[in-house]
């Protein structure tokens, strides 16, 4: 086993329980025994939650090259992992069969969420940071502006309850995590030793 594969099992557990947390919240809107209302926000949150954490396990595949991990460096995957796990239990709480009104509880637990949405891009960037070091390599441009503007939006979301602000905010994380995800249409799933 390799130090990346070790390192990296109890990373993917923790991804896939928040994989799992999402999907289960899903099927509880799905059951037709239940009559909750659903907020579209919410729903775009759900998904983007959903397509953030299919792309964070995805992309960190890429770091089967590094060689020489350090503490850090797993830490942030951990952080990574955990961070998502908290996105989608804000999202629906592990007692999400008493919830029967989406927006009133997105509405209730905003603060905390996008707390949530600025840590993952502290997260994000530090990694960013140490990968571009591991695998000796630039740091792309388009990402870290990214992570600022988004920052800078969550703090914003944070302080106000304006739906359009919060509207277009999940629709543009929707957009740029779509983008992320065409622009790793063609890369490879095995990387090269």
């Amino acid at each position: 086993m390799t130090p990346y594969e070790y390192l990296t099992v109890f990373v993917s557990v923790v991804i896939g329980l928040a994989i799992v947390h999402l999907l289960s919240g899903v099927s509880l809107i799905l059951d037709t025994r239940v009559k909750e209302r659903v907020d579209w926000i919410h729903a775009v949150w759900t998904g983007n939650v959903f397509v953030t954490t299919l792309l964070v396990w995805w992309f960190n595949f890429g770091l089967t090259g590094v060689g020489v991990w350090t503490l850090p460096h797993f830490l942030t995957l951990v952080a990574y992992a955990v961070v998502l796990y908290l996105l989608a239990g804000l999202l629906y709480p592990v007692r999400g069969s008493e919830i029967v009104d989406f927006r009133a509880h997105f509405e209730a637990n905003r603060s905390r969420f996008f707390m949530m949405c600025l840590a993952f891009q502290s997260v994000d960037l530090t990694d960013a940071i140490l990968e571009s070091r591991a695998l000796d390599r630039p740091m792309n441009d388009l990402h870290t502006i990214s992570v600022f503007a988004f920052a800078a939006a969550f703090v914003v979301a944070i302080r106000t309850s304006n739906r359009r602000f919060h509207g277009g905010l999940a629709v543009s994380w929707l957009v740029v995590c779509l983008g992320w995800g065409v622009s790793a249409l063609e890369a490879p799933i095995v990387m090269a030793p």
